[in-house]
């Protein structure tokens, strides 16, 4: 994040975007195609809801014979196809990433970029089109299980499209080669789909194969597991195997209050995220209760998820990459450590990399050594050896959600997180009165709460909430509503 960008924040965060507009449009006068002034200034009228302005600059750049920086027109694109009134959002949009398009034709990430413009305003033929002519015309070489591969996100895509329209045959195709790539992201909806289409080619034993390897990995899915039964009930007779539902590896939550769920649209950064909250929560949440919120929705609505088209790993980004053993990471991929280089620079990253360094070198080895004496329990020992990258580098970097972590249409960008975690907590509470907390929780029995209203115990939330009770697919439910004051009502009478 440059000087600049500082500047235009901490303007519109005090009340004066007309002022910052002024000024990015003051720039973008003399240098029209410059990236911080475009990125800050549809920050800027994104406050003033000066479109007029934003409209006019666009033109500009459309009308331009020379092509401008790919991060112009994603910034401009994003705004159009986010923040302004259908059906101009979708076809101004598409023609600024088709301008785009034109001048950087080796960029793959436009097949699914206007595809999703399209799938998202309701437009699927059009967003099929633009799917399936990338899986003909991208070069095979991108076809690999890394999530910086393009295929995994298309047939994805064309899968689920063919699926809805009801053409299982060509959705199994589709289905199975996404499958064989390997990709984390076949979800349990992906998985439950594929299993109605090879049951209608009458393929039951590759249906329930499919089933039993799924649950072997995640046999505490609710949907997996009706699935099975549902589909054993109904085809069970002409397995030529036969198939257990596995048993649970996870007991019941007791002794913590209910968690509920609530599922939302698809938010953008053209939401107000308090009010899309307090929409969804109003029959649901009382005085008392806690709004729990994640933190990557937090930062979407703030506008900080990075396309994929935009990032341009340097030499640097890609070496470091290598040093996290796990992929799926926030810093697995040599995009999402770009992004984290460009948002607390490469001197903290590097610290942190240090600090890495001692706690496998130094502090993993004296706890090994202290477990072999039996002065400490191993895996406590372990557990106080880790996490100094992330203390040294920055809370960002552990924030952030590498490509592959978010769901559709956010899948293909790198999430950075909420700039002021806390800040959205209190203004949750001021403006609903109840009380909240922004929540970064995983399937690995995990849940950090980045920012919360005052008086929030914030290591009792992340023990009820340890669980995940939002869901890390796409479950669409990006709010969890804690039932403290029902909890609590009940504790007393006992």
């Amino acid at each position: 994040m440059t000087g600049f960008h500082r500047e235009m924040f901490r303007l519109i965060e005090s009340g004066r975007a007309a002022d910052a507009q002024a000024r990015c449009l003051k720039v973008l006068r003399e240098e029209p195609c410059s990236v911080p002034a475009t990125e800050m200034f549809v920050q800027a009228v994104k406050a003033t809801g000066d479109l007029e302005r934003f409209r006019e600059h666009a033109r500009r750049i459309l009308g331009s014979s020379e092509p401008a920086p790919i991060k112009v027109y994603s910034a401009l694109g994003s705004f159009a196809q986010h923040l302004l009134p259908s059906p101009e959002s979708v076809s101004l949009a598409a023609e600024l990433y088709g301008k785009a398009r034109t001048f950087y034709k080796d960029v793959v990430w436009f097949y699914l970029i206007v595809g999703d413009l399209y799938l998202y305003a309701g437009e699927s033929d059009k967003a099929l089109d633009e799917y399936t002519r990338g899986l003909e015309e991208i070069d095979p070489r991108h076809f690999s299980d890394d999530n910086t591969s393009i295929y995994r996100y298309l047939l994805k895509r064309t899968a689920n499209i063919y699926y809805e329209k009801g053409d299982l045959a060509k959705a199994s195709g589709y289905f199975k080669t996404f499958r064989e790539l390997g990709a984390y992201n076949f979800f349990v909806t992906d998985c439950n789909r594929y299993v109605d289409c090879l049951a209608a080619e009458g393929k039951f034993d590759d249906a329930a194969q499919l089933l039993s390897e799924n649950l072997k990995k995640m046999p505490n899915k609710g949907k997996l597991r009706a699935k099975f039964t549902a589909f054993m009930e109904e085809f069970g007779a002409k397995l030529s195997a036969k198939y257990i539902l596995p048993p649970v590896t996870r007991a019941p939550r007791e002794g913590v209050p209910e968690r509920v769920p609530v599922k939302t649209h698809i938010v953008t950064e053209k939401d107000d995220l308090v009010d899309v909250i307090g929409r969804y929560t109003k029959d649901i949440a009382s005085p008392g209760d806690v709004i729990a919120v994640a933190e990557s929705v937090a930062a979407i609505a703030e506008g900080r998820a990075v396309s994929v088209e935009t990032i341009a790993p340097t030499s640097v980004a890609a070496f470091l990459s290598r040093f996290v053993s796990d992929k799926t990471a926030p810093l697995g991929s040599p995009h999402g450590m770009q992004v984290a280089i460009d948002e607390v620079g490469i001197s903290r990253i590097f610290l942190g990399l240090f600090g890495g360094v001692y706690d496998k070198v130094i502090c993993r080895t004296a706890g090994r050594v202290l477990g072999a004496l039996g002065l400490k329990e191993p895996a406590a020992a372990m557990r106080d050896a880790q996490g100094s990258f992330y203390r040294l580098a920055g809370a960002q970097t552990a924030l952030s959600d590498d490509m592959s972590g978010g769901m559709p249409p956010y899948d293909h960008h790198v999430i950075k997180g909420p700039r002021d975690p806390d800040g959205l907590a209190r203004r949750i509470r001021e403006r609903l009165g109840i009380d909240a907390c922004i929540v970064d929780a995983n399937d690995m029995q995990r849940a950090w709460v980045v920012g919360a209203s005052d008086g929030v115990d914030r290591r009792y939330l992340e023990s009820v909430l340890s669980d995940n009770p939002a869901g890390n697919e796409d479950q669409q439910t990006p709010i969890v509503v804690v039932k403290l004051s029902t909890f609590r009502k009940e504790a007393a009478a006992q």
